[in-house]
């Protein structure tokens, strides 16, 4: 009869023995049961059991042994069991079939449970059972199942090789490697697979570092590695980052001739990028002339780890064209590169492409588009991505929350966070600090006492970034008294506390004081972050609070508090803002590592308080030291030139900037300025039109030369030009110009040049430009033109105007009308208006001894 494995053929035997009288043939049965476990027919198995349990004659075990095992083998374990159940009389091999059935099913405790059934109803166990029930052992990671299946083989079983190899593994995944280490020297032959073996339990248990030397000895003891052995070595250099050891291990997989499949080839360019060596992962990846899809994630996830975002799209992109699809290994990677380019259209094709995949529910996957969508502020696209998602954990929420909390949404912030409540999610710190953070905006005090109370049955109170946050909280919805609560807290009496609230927090800022922080300071209560208190120093410069200023410096000197880079520049700046350089240059010269911050920070400071020689002597110095000037340098010490018109020193700088290529056009513009102050205008031109793009600055630098030096027809030239560059003059410009007609005395021009800025380029005139009408006017004596451009001004003149006319009108024998000036000039400053009065006392007695003169 030929034999087949189908359950017609069952079916058939059955019939034929049956109208024989006579029961199957066991070895015809054995055979069918066994063609159909290598075809992984279940429709046979069912056929088989059909015709077992239904048949009047009885069947021998190892045919149930069979047929449990075909159960087994199709994934069938309900019915293997059912058949298991069935045997009348189940042998020690019967009890093995549907233990390792459960074993090889992943049903580790089960087996390990029948194991105990066994052992109860007294079947000793085979060799094969023990081997068996020890990988389940192992699979669980149970060291005390081991240990007992350890003791029992001891009394019972000859340890042999292959007992011993997976006793080995059973200790090593049940972390105990000093007695898989024991069991393994006990081995007097020790063959590759216990080599293996042990390498793979020091991986388990966290020594990749022996595992080299482990590949070192075994080679030594002739044993020859195969594929495995060198798997095993490569992902421990790849963790440990050891790229010698790594390629060490390459040379040897190559001269060992052993077949490189690609799974070798893909762990070695999982090592090599794992050492951070791309180009030797690239050569590996290239020279391999098949690539599955973790070859290509793989490449693509290290060319996005470190940087190579273009690159990783790339390979994307020729992995596309292939016949193979990206996993969500690829597509995460390939987002993440998008992400650091912030090539958003990318995000966009590669979402759709996520969808046509159906990866977007992945957990994963979708994090990942939450966070990019969120981190490009695309909130609607985060929050659709983020409701689709099957399954949210914490971080997602954390994003959610944290992105509408960060681009100015915290009521929807609110209402996420309610969501995550409902769903039943436990929040953190993170959370708390963005939620927090919204009630800032929103001024949600309720909400705000409710995480703090979570904070506090939670645990994380102390905190000192959720203490900071519950400051500024209740800081900014008006809650002093807990803010002073907080204060007087122990837990709160930390730097980080204190600096991040003051930092962060206006009311805070208004609520506590210097004076609290020098308190504070003074009781060892904190120490101030440097960046606080060059934050408080800064305020004392703007406010112009000398004292408070100079209290913070002292207490830095007297309680020894770190004077770093951004502190010293601080104090230097607000010395400079005193105008006091004698102690700025004190603090210069006590900074323990001066940058070029700090030698600009001085550089600057005497260039503004007119010390235009010192400038010129610190840039020196700064050139002896190795730090670069920059192009703030420059600025300071080209004014500084121009002030005192030292050419010679300024040409030498401007060969300085065009050597370090710092030719930018602030720095140009300051060379035009510099130049035309020193009356070098040859230079002052040839420097403005060969700047690549000028701008109104670089224009209204030689411009304001040309108006100091009288020369009005260069002015009008060179508004000329601008208007062809497509610049229009400002009102600086023409503040020079007017001031220039002012000095030269010609009326008929200031007018012009005041009625073509006015209604030509639309510049409403400043108090400036009306002060330099008045002034020429007065210079000619046109006190009448004076009386109907005041009187026509849209804003009243400031305490110059009035000033200036009260002079022209002194020299023009004016009296009546320089004491009408007078007076009103005092009501603007009457501090220095005072020291005029005596001049126009005496201006009016001479005034009236003239007039009784006359009368007389």
């Amino acid at each position: 009869m030929q034999i087949h494995s189908g359950n017609s053929t069952f079916r058939n035997a059955f019939l034929l023995a049956s109208l024989k009288g006579v029961p199957m043939e066991r070895d015809l049965l054995y055979t069918l049961l066994q063609n159909a476990i290598t075809a992984r027919d279940l429709s046979a198995a069912r056929e088989a059991h059909s015709i077992m349990t239904w048949s009047t004659h009885t069947y021998a075990c190892v045919l149930y042994d069979r047929l449990i095992h075909l159960f087994g083998v199709c994934g069938s374990l309900v019915e293997a069991s059912i058949a298991f159940c069935l045997v009348p009389k189940p042998s020690c091999h019967t009890w093995h079939a549907i233990l390792s059935t459960y074993v090889e099913s992943g049903f580790c405790k089960e087996g390990l449970h029948l194991f105990g059934q066994m052992q109860c109803k007294g079947f000793k166990p085979s060799k094969v059972t023990l081997i068996c029930i020890l990988k389940a052992c192992g699979i669980l990671s149970s060291l005390r199942n081991t240990m007992l299946i350890h003791a029992f083989i001891i009394n019972k079983v000859d340890l042999d090789m292959e007992m011993s190899n997976v006793l080995i593994d059973a200790y090593a995944r049940g972390g105990n490697i000093v007695d898989a280490c024991h069991i393994f020297e006990k081995l007097k032959n020790k063959d590759v697979i216990s080599w293996n073996v042990l390498m793979a339990g020091y991986a388990h248990c966290g020594l990749d570092f022996l595992i080299p030397e482990c590949l070192y000895e075994m080679q030594m003891t002739g044993v020859n590695a195969n594929i495995i052995s060198f798997s095993c070595a490569l992902n421990a250099c790849g963790t440990l980052g050891f790229l010698r050891e790594g390629r060490i291990i390459h040379v040897h997989v190559l001269r060992s001739g052993l077949p490189l499949d690609i799974v070798v080839n893909n762990i070695l360019i999982h090592m090599y990028i794992k050492c951070q060596n791309l180009d030797d992962a690239l050569k590996v990846f290239s020279d391999f002339p098949d690539h599955d899809v973790v070859s290509w994630s793989t490449m693509i996830a290290g060319c996005a780890q470190y940087g190579h975002n273009d690159f990783a799209l790339e390979l994307f992109s020729r992995m596309q064209t292939g016949k193979l699809k990206p996993d969500k290994v690829a597509f995460g990677s390939a987002l993440k590169a998008c992400k650091s380019l912030r090539a958003f259209n990318g995000v966009m094709f590669i979402h759709g492409e996520i969808i046509s995949s159906s990866f977007e529910s992945d957990e994963s996957i979708g994090s990942i588009l939450v966070d990019i969508y969120a981190n490009f502020a695309c909130l609607n696209e985060s929050l659709k991505v983020f409701n689709r998602l099957q399954k949210r954990d914490l971080v997602d929420w954390n994003i959610i929350i944290g992105s509408h909390v960060k681009y100015g949404q915290p009521m929807l912030a609110l209402q996420l966070f309610e969501r995550m409540q409902l769903d039943l999610v436990q929040h953190d710190e993170i959370t708390s600090l963005w939620v927090l953070k919204a009630c800032v905006s929103l001024g949600a005090k309720k909400e705000g006492c409710w995480i703090h109370d979570h904070a506090v049955r939670a645990g994380y109170e102390s905190s000192p970034f959720l203490q900071s946050s519950l400051i500024c909280m209740y800081g900014n919805v008006g809650s002093l008294e807990e803010v002073e609560w907080l204060h007087s807290m122990p837990s709160t009496q930390s730097t980080c506390v204190w600096n991040n609230a003051i930092l962060g927090c206006q009311p805070c800022k208004e609520h506590i004081t210097v004076s609290n922080v020098l308190e504070g300071i003074e009781c060892n209560r904190f120490i101030p972050y440097e960046v606080l208190l060059s934050g408080i120093i800064k305020g004392c410069t703007e406010a112009k609070e000398v004292v408070q200023g100079r209290l913070i410096h002292d207490h830095v000197i007297r309680f020894h508090i770190k004077v770093d880079e951004v502190l010293g520049n601080s104090i230097i700046s607000m010395y400079v803002g005193f105008g006091d350089m004698r102690e700025a240059q004190k603090v210069f010269d006590n900074i323990p590592f001066r940058s070029i911050v700090s030698w600009n920070a001085i550089l600057t400071g005497y260039c503004s308080h007119g010390f235009d020689f010192r400038v010129i002597e610190l840039f020196g110095k700064l050139q002896q030291c190795e730090l670069e000037p920059d192009s703030v340098s420059f600025l300071s010490v080209l004014k500084a030139c121009g002030n005192i018109g030292a050419v010679i020193h300024g040409r030498l700088i401007h060969d300085l900037v065009l050597r370090k290529q710092l030719d930018s056009i602030i720095v140009c513009s300051t060379l035009v300025d510099m130049y035309s102050k020193c009356a070098d205008f040859h230079s002052a031109q040839r420097v403005l039109y060969n700047m690549p793009k000028r701008n109104v600055v670089s224009w209204g630098a030689i411009i304001s030369s040309y108006a100091f030096l009288g020369c009005l027809d260069s002015c009008r030239e060179c508004i000329k030009g601008m208007e062809k560059e497509g610049l229009r003059p400002d009102a600086r410009i023409f503040q020079s110009i007017l001031v220039a007609c002012s000095h030269l005395g010609l009326v008929e021009e200031g007018h012009i040049y005041f009625d073509l800025m006015h209604v030509i380029y639309g510049i409403n005139p400043s108090i400036e430009h009306s002060n330099s009408i008045v002034n020429l006017l007065c210079r000619v004596g046109c006190f009448t033109d004076v009386k109907e451009f005041v009187s026509s001004m849209p804003i009243v003149p400031d305490f110059r105007g009035w000033m200036a006319l009260f002079a022209a009108s002194r020299l023009h024998g004016h009296i009546e009308i320089a004491q009408l000036c007078f007076y009103c000039a005092a009501r603007l400053e009457p501090h220095i208006a005072a020291q005029f009065l005596g001049m126009i006392e005496i201006d009016v007695d001479l005034y009236m001894w003239n007039e009784e003169n006359i009368a007389y």
